[in-house]
């Protein structure tokens, strides 16, 4: 791949990656495919179309959400991207299971993971 052929950040990431390629460390394929598994590792361990989880993205609002597993979720898991409900459709995606209340996120503009901080009653 020729770096005029890269605009932006990618630009960056290029050289990333041949610097690190000189120095025998992981590719930034491998880092992708090493957030993915993290992202998986995560959701995985109880959160996956259970509870609801805290979504911050780099570039858009942070969201309330469950990870949902349908009958693509391998598949898109192995591209980075995810099948969400917002909070706002969690209580009828229980209910119905409908995955048309779902979006599909790309993983790699998230930017942390982290469970919901419960409200404390008073």
């Amino acid at each position: 791949m020729r770096p005029s052929l890269l605009i932006g950040r990618h630009v960056t990431y290029y050289i990333l990656i041949l610097h690190q390629v000189r120095l025998k460390k992981p590719t930034f394929a491998k880092i992708l495919i090493m957030i993915n598994d993290v992202i998986a590792k995560f959701i995985e361990g109880g959160h996956l179309a259970k509870n609801p989880v805290k979504i911050e993205f780099k570039k858009r609002n942070t969201i309330l959400g469950i990870f949902v597993q349908s009958a693509d979720y391998e598949d898109l898991k192995s591209k980075n991207f995810w099948r969400i409900v917002s909070e706002t459709n969690i209580k009828e995606w229980k209910e119905s299971h409908d995955n048309k209340l779902a979006k599909i996120f790309s993983g790699a503009e998230f930017n942390r993971i982290t469970l919901p901080k419960q409200a404390v009653a008073v």
